[in-house]
């Protein structure tokens, strides 16, 4: 029997899948294991989180198994934002951070569904040294070391996403603690897994690009740009068939990067911490006016931030293949994004951030020439961008 189920929730579906076996569809892509899917006229996601409670109850209780994915869903379900969406219990997620007073006060530590988050906690430790935890009112207390839990909803409107955040309840922290005595006393193995919880608000926008009209028309008469298109906001799909129509080797090119008006001034790294693990790509753009070594240092801060970056890129046909090598703990890139803004502002900066989708043209080794009919040499990447200005010329 396998020691832990892997739940997943949508507004329209509950999954479940195991982290010792991967499915596959026809295709090869990687699928659920069981999914359970309803019409979206009939809203069943309350009913599909108390069902997953009652199996958490008989399989966790008894010591037979861990139901990982649920914690998140039911606490957003049971106590929600006071500007609650109907679909943010699916687009949910917890994290840990720690508010020990010192130099890591404020330092994210785990982001994601309650297994990985436990493993990635126990991570912080030698494993020798087998961690003493505790619960202090909506704390937990490890090796003297305080932790707050965080309750964090994710949902894609445009090219901001707009991110609620609110700590656990003392009650909720207890049940988490409840749960992760019940599994070490089962001996149950926290497994370490560099996998990004899957937001279906964030998914859902990975088929949405943004044109670039201006740049659109410069391939095709006014007439035919107005037959092909009547909105900027298309699917991948069209986006892939306009560049076929016009014989574009680089979809790219008609993608429109944010403007200013559309971005989020950061004044904290949230954003940053929130997609930094779900981007495959950063890309910033700063003002000509900035003088050749400010813009040299600006530079190298992004490249570093880069370095931290893990992902997946998924391919136009479905399939998907590592960006970045996936080397735990999740901390050592969780607040990259906190360093590169601090330093920003140490120079004088500000920083206006969304995410947006694109779709690149990308040969496989091997491959001397891209046919644009060919839609396995195409990555659909989320990215990161970053508007960085002068902090008085940007007011």
């Amino acid at each position: 029997m396998h020691s832990i189920y892997q739940m997943g929730f949508t507004p329209t579906s509950l999954t479940m899948g195991t982290p010792q076996m991967t499915a596959v569809d026809e295709a090869g892509r990687p699928v659920p294991e069981l999914q359970l899917q309803w019409p979206e006229d009939k809203p069943q996601l309350a009913q599909a989180i108390a069902g997953v409670e009652m199996m958490r109850r008989r399989y966790e209780e008894t010591g037979r198994a861990l139901i990982d994915g649920l914690a998140a869903a039911q606490f957003c379900l049971n106590n929600p934002h006071s500007d609650a969406h109907p679909h943010d219990p699916a687009n949910s997620e917890l994290v840990i951070v720690e508010t020990t007073p010192g130099p890591n006060f404020g330092e994210e530590v785990a982001r994601g569904d309650e297994v990985k988050c436990w493993a990635e906690l126990e991570f912080l430790y030698p494993a020798a040294q087998a961690p003493t935890i505790t619960v202090d009112d909506a704390a937990w207390v490890v090796n003297g070391s305080r932790f707050e839990w965080r309750l964090s909803t994710v949902r894609m409107e445009g090219l901001t996403p707009s991110i609620v955040t609110r700590p656990l309840t003392a009650t909720e922290c207890a049940k988490l603690f409840r749960r992760h005595r019940n599994a070490v006393n089962s001996r149950r193995y926290f497994g370490t897994e560099d996998r990004v919880k899957p937001l279906p608000s964030v998914a859902a926008a990975t088929q949405i690009v943004v044109l670039d009209l201006d740049q659109f028309r410069r391939y095709t008469s006014m007439e035919r740009a107005g037959a092909l298109v009547r909105h900027e906001r298309v699917t991948v799909d069209v986006l892939v068939k306009l560049s076929q129509v016009l014989k574009l080797q680089d979809p790219s090119v008609l993608v429109r990067k944010p403007k200013r008006s559309e971005l989020t001034l950061l004044r904290d790294d949230e954003l940053m911490r929130t997609f930094i693990s779900r981007v495959h790509d950063v890309v910033c753009e700063i003002p000509r006016r900035l003088s050749d070594d400010l813009a040299a240092q600006v530079n190298e801060i992004v490249d570093s931030m880069l370095l931290g970056l893990k992902g997946d890129v998924v391919l136009a046909n479905g399939k998907v293949h590592n960006a970045f090598p996936r080397t735990p703990p999740y901390l050592v890139y969780a607040n990259s994004g906190r360093e590169a803004l601090n330093q920003l502002q140490k120079l004088g900066l500000v920083v206006y951030a969304g995410v947006f989708t694109t779709v690149n043209a990308f040969l496989p080794p091997g491959v001397a020439e891209r046919d644009i009919n060919n839609t396995s040499t195409l990555r659909v990447e989320q990215v990161l961008f970053l508007d960085i200005d002068v902090a008085d010329a940007a007011k």
